[in-house]
């Protein structure tokens, strides 16, 4: 026992000073911080981990009066998607949408990250097209590495080589429908066929660990699965998904409608974009259903993840009849779902 200080009575514990309160006050809250951090940590784990439980709401709409928006990419904190009626690349960051880059007769359709810069897919002047951080062209690629010109691509998938896949509209002679063929383009700028080709051409996306490539073929209506056995080397033609096998159509779904630009987030889901039928399917690595995603416009033709594949950027458009083929781009997010404690 010892005598309290100011007075004459026995304290049964020891005296803390004002200072040592303080102290200990800071550590507590040191400590409370700490444990908000880890929690914060959790959530975005559990958020991630368990992405397939979580649904996609509408958040924004980044255009709401797009001229045939498509391909979106996000890149160094911005988004960038193609205007294909309008021949140019719009840049959507902090100050709203700007065009980014312009050329008359290109018909963009698709961009992907090149190298630490953009590549557009440029569908109606038949070429890839280099572009700087700035917005200037650098370089452009009009033919193959053996001197054949492309034929009009329409989509593109990055892969972890440096280089990337890419998909081509192909006119069938005679007729009016369009076949489709896959290039490779390495990390230097070379273009070869895989020798690979598909009945119609679509959207293309590689599976996050980079062995499989997906292609939707629209007409038929399904998703093709490939091998990948080296950068540029595809093999295992199989089905991955036949759209009418995992879900019905709605009923105002028009003939034309058909799976087109593909996405597969970090979880390893596959997204489809349903053309025509106003929603994107998201399926399991086994094509297994998990969620709807409904639009307000049916041409649904391009996605895209933000930062992290918490936020999805979808472009979508109102009509394929009549130029100018006005569309829009949105923004989902993808909501947590808290579940019952077991």
């Amino acid at each position: 026992m010892q005598k309290c200080p100011r007075s004459d009575r026995v304290c049964p514990e020891p005296w803390t000073s004002n200072k040592e309160i303080a102290m200990n006050l800071k550590t507590i809250l040191a400590l409370l911080f700490v444990l908000a951090i880890l929690g914060a940590i959790a959530i975005q784990y559990d958020f991630f981990m368990n992405s397939a439980n979580n649904p996609f709401i509408q958040t924004a709409i980044v255009n709401t009066n797009s001229s045939y928006p498509d391909g979106p990419v996000w890149m160094n904190k911005a988004l960038y998607y193609a205007e294909y009626s309008a021949d140019r690349i719009v840049c959507r960051d902090g100050r709203g949408n700007t065009v980014f880059w312009k050329e008359s007769g290109c018909g963009p359709r698709a961009l992907a990250r090149f190298n630490g810069t953009l590549l557009v897919a440029c569908r109606d002047s038949a070429s890839l097209v280099h572009l700087n951080l700035s917005g200037e062209a650098i370089s452009r690629i009009p033919a193959d590495r053996d001197g054949a010109p492309l034929e009009r691509p329409i989509d593109m998938a990055p892969d972890t080589a440096g280089g990337l896949y890419f998909i081509t509209e192909d006119p069938v002679k005679k007729t009016k429908r369009t076949g489709g063929s896959i290039y490779y383009l390495d990390r230097k700028g070379a273009a070869r066929k895989t020798g690979v080709s598909i009945r119609s051409a679509g959207g293309i996306a590689l599976t996050g660990d980079g062995r499989s490539l997906l292609v939707s073929e629209r007409d038929a209506n399904i998703v093709l699965r490939y091998d990948v056995e080296a950068p540029g080397r595809l093999s295992g033609r199989r089905l991955f998904v036949r759209l009418s096998d995992v879900t019905a159509p709605p009923s105002d779904t028009g003939r034309d409608a058909g799976p087109d630009a593909l996405a597969v987030d970090s979880g390893g889901t596959v997204f489809i974009c349903h053309s025509g039928a106003s929603r994107i399917l998201l399926l399991s690595e086994t094509g297994t259903l998990l969620q709807v995603i409904k639009t307000s416009l049916p041409y649904v033709n391009g996605i895209a993840f933000g930062r992290l594949d918490n936020v999805a950027y979808i472009t979508a458009i109102s009509s394929l009849r009549e130029p100018p083929y006005n569309g829009a781009v949105f923004e989902f997010t993808r909501k947590r779902v808290r579940r019952p404690a077991p």
